[in-house]
């Protein structure tokens, strides 16, 4: 098997920043997470100490946005940022190693298509443009810049700070857009593949999942960074409520209620489409069991009618195509195990509880204590 195995090329993007964080600075998803980690550390740190914010209404420490934007949303956008071009190229391995493709050329030549849309030049041009936009506004919601406010925070006690905090909210959205763009493009891929390449059977494939573990690993990496914005979410909400009204901040609300609809589309939609697949191919086993087995009974009816005839060998062959029947199907039809679901449930699901928290207290306080 080793021996004809087919190695993909790496898929890249054309993205001079990762380039540059990978072959110069040999940055791997963790220490680029880590990194990021302890820069808004010492900065953070600098910031509190040089305008004497660190306490306040709020102040760093009390600001919960800032604590979870700096030390976890970031640092793990920014994992999901460096890993998100290996990821895809990783399942799209992972898939063809499993030999669960009746034709691998197919599923290549798809693959090879689309390696296009990964290196476009106008997706950098773009994000960067945005990224740009993104840091200038958040800067100038601080600073006078733009009409309009961002989510209450410590910087309002102190704008000028919002200065050590642009490369910082510029390297925010450049992360969470490469990701997301390539995240959506490699689903794009897979859903294609999955359409247009039939796959086989592999019941006893050791994944569990019918030879398209791939897939499982791949959406519980992405729940990680799915996770992350539920964290971002939850802050603001709980910092909002804190300083003023959450009515106040509809952006906010919005983000709050897109959340919990669109973070099971980044899992689900690659697993559904795998999904169908995989019900194809287990459709078509059991079509072709069951063909065999009419043939099968219709020669044991035949021979039953003879006088004299010994039937057992085709009464026996007929047993066991029926035994293969209820065998096939039990195959699995879905990419992942309950673990895998539950696992995917958490993640997403606990960072919005403070928030609901929050949310149900002030309710609790306006209607019934106030």
């Amino acid at each position: 098997m080793s021996k004809n195995k087919t190695n993909i090329e790496p898929i890249t993007n054309y993205d001079p920043i990762n380039l540059f964080l990978r072959n110069k600075l040999h940055l791997t998803p963790l220490t680029f997470g880590l990194t990021i980690l302890v820069l808004d550390i010492i900065v953070d740190g600098w910031i509190g100490w040089y305008y004497k914010i660190l306490n306040g209404n709020p102040g760093i420490l009390q600001d919960y946005m800032a604590l979870v934007t700096d030390f976890l949303y970031a640092p793990i956008i920014g994992g999901l940022y460096l890993w998100s071009i290996t990821g895809s190229t990783s399942v799209f391995q992972k898939l063809l190693d499993s030999g669960i493709f009746k034709s691998n050329e197919s599923m290549i030549s798809i693959l090879e298509k689309k390696r296009v849309s990964y290196k476009k030049r106008s997706v950098f041009y773009v994000i960067l443009a945005a990224s740009l936009i993104f840091a200038y506004t958040q800067a100038g919601s601080h600073l006078g810049w733009v009409p309009w406010e961002t989510v209450t925070g410590y910087i309002y006690q102190q704008p000028y700070a919002a200065y050590y905090r642009l490369p910082f909210w510029f390297l925010m959205f450049y992360n969470l857009s490469f990701s997301v763009y390539n995240i959506g493009l490699t689903i794009a891929t897979l859903r294609e593949i999955f359409r247009k390449t039939d796959i086989k059977i592999l019941p006893l494939h050791p994944d569990k999942c019918g030879g398209l573990g791939g897939i499982n690993h791949y959406t519980n990496r992405v729940a990680v960074g799915i996770g992350a914005v539920g964290l971002l979410i939850s802050a603001a909400i709980l910092i909002q409520i804190q300083q003023s009204s959450l009515i106040e901040a509809y952006p906010v609300i919005i983000g709050a209620l897109l959340y919990p609809l669109l973070a099971p589309f980044f899992f689900f939609l690659p697993l559904g489409t795998a999904h169908d697949a995989m019900q194809d191919a287990k459709d078509e086993e059991l079509l072709s069991l069951s063909d065999k087995f009419t043939k099968a009974y219709n020669l044991l009816k035949k021979n039953i009618s003879k006088e004299g005839s010994n039937y057992e060998k085709e009464l026996e062959k007929l047993e066991g195509i029926q035994k293969l029947y209820n065998l096939a199907d039990s195959f699995p039809v879905w990419p992942f195990d309950t673990n895998s679901l539950r696992k995917f449930i958490t993640v997403v699901t606990t960072p919005l509880l403070p928030a609901i928290i929050s949310i149900l207290s002030e309710v609790i306080q306006n209607k019934f204590l106030s």
